[in-house]
């Protein structure tokens, strides 16, 4: 259980990052020049921005992190 709070933490911190980044580049950087890689994709508005960071954040990470503790646990057990 713990350790399930601690993923959702984590994704949810991760998140927030993001949408702080967003709207960082979309007041200052974008308004400084729009010929940046990252204007074109906040060119496409907000929702579709949050929408692909709630499937990546919590879709799409969780379950690689997952994976990959569980090879970190079968690698351990068979140096044991």
């Amino acid at each position: 259980m713990a350790s399930q709070r601690a993923a959702l933490f984590l994704s949810f911190k991760s998140f927030l990052i993001k949408i702080a980044i967003y709207w960082f580049a979309e007041l200052t950087i974008c308004q400084l020049d729009r010929s940046r890689l990252i204007c074109k994709f906040i060119g496409k508005g907000f929702l579709p921005c949050v929408v692909g960071f709630v499937v990546m954040d919590f879709i799409v990470l969780p379950q690689i992190r997952n994976a990959l503790k569980r090879r970190q646990h079968k690698l351990e057990s068979k140096n044991k």
